[in-house]
């Protein structure tokens, strides 16, 4: 365990549901990659008929699903690449990774990471 605080709950599933005053949001670490940023995310928005902030992408992205109901997110990831031995160690065709995450304000998400996206340094 992490933390014994009674406000933390613990779950064996890689998603959980937020409903917010803009909508339910699903926030997965689904089991699916795609090089192409948006991809999984807009298709779990299409299935869940829900928004979707999405891990597991190591993309920084935020669209709109397919037909323009839900917010679909690839959310980066909180790491330090250079420290991630199976990324610097061999070379790869894969895309890099994007550090960034997502903060949800009364149903409405800002995506922060590095230039061009949001600066969380001028939010605090």
């Amino acid at each position: 365990m992490i933390t014994t605080d009674p406000r933390v709950q613990v779950s064996n599933y890689g998603w959980c549901t937020l409903d917010t005053p803009g909508g339910r949001y699903r926030i997965t670490h689904s089991r699916n990659y795609s090089v192409n940023a948006g991809t999984v995310a807009g298709e779990l928005a299409n299935k869940y008929q829900s928004h979707i902030i999405c891990h597991h992408q190591h993309h920084l992205c935020k669209t709109l699903d397919r037909w323009k109901r839900y917010v679909c997110i690839d959310n980066g990831g909180l790491f330090d690449v250079e420290q991630l031995a199976y990324v610097v160690l061999d070379d790869s065709k894969s895309p890099g990774m994007a550090q960034g995450f997502t903060m949800l304000r009364d149903g409405s998400p800002t995506l922060f990471g590095k230039f061009p996206f949001e600066d969380w340094t001028r939010w605090v």
